[in-house]
């Protein structure tokens, strides 16, 4: 998603680089919340198992952005998120988890966004060493805050928080990365 502007979803630099000896499937909806995903997910994989005669080798999952930026708490959305991780299990799906980039907004209020953003992330990345799926760390990757002016920052997102063709295609690298390296 990419607020209005042209829409460069990160599966389509994903089957670019991956090539046509594998399917990759973009289900995500803008604006969704992770306490709406595990069901899709479940469908989506049973359903795609179905088709394709065999499980679903690997789920890339971005997830809970929307519900940091409604002021959830970290432990609650991580929760739901701990259905994604058993959803992929019982499914015999290796997980490929990204976490959640720094936004814009983070600088409104009382910073309570982006605290909330980091301990999701670090839920994230202890839960990964413990082997239950594989990070792909894109907060470190394309840091909002860090980036020198203007012009840095309109190169990698197109809003402060969607990224731009440049944004989502280094994501896609990062993620094809991880999947030649550790899978």
């Amino acid at each position: 998603m990419t607020n209005g502007h042209k829409d460069y979803p990160p599966a389509a630099f994903i089957q670019r680089l991956l090539g046509d000896k594998h399917i990759v499937v973009q289900e995500g909806i803008g604006g969704d919340l992770l306490e709406d995903m595990p069901r899709r997910l479940r469908t989506s994989l049973t359903e795609r198992a179905a088709k394709h005669r065999g499980a679903v080798n690997c789920v890339i999952f971005w997830g809970g952005t929307n519900d940091i930026r409604c002021g959830r708490s970290a432990e609650d959305v991580f929760e739901h998120f701990g259905q994604v991780i058993e959803t992929c299990r019982v499914n015999n799906s290796k997980l490929i988890v990204l976490t959640l980039p720094e936004m814009e907004c983070e600088k409104a209020g009382s910073g309570s966004i982006g605290l909330n953003r980091k301990f999701f992330n670090e839920l994230l990345k202890t839960n990964a060493d413990e082997g239950r799926y594989r990070i792909v760390d894109v907060a470190s990757a394309i840091p909002y805050f860090s980036l020198s002016g203007e012009e840095e920052k309109k190169q990698w997102y197109c809003d402060g928080l969607h990224f731009t063709k440049n944004g989502y295609e280094k994501v896609a690298r990062l993620v094809i990365d991880v999947i030649r390296r550790r899978m």
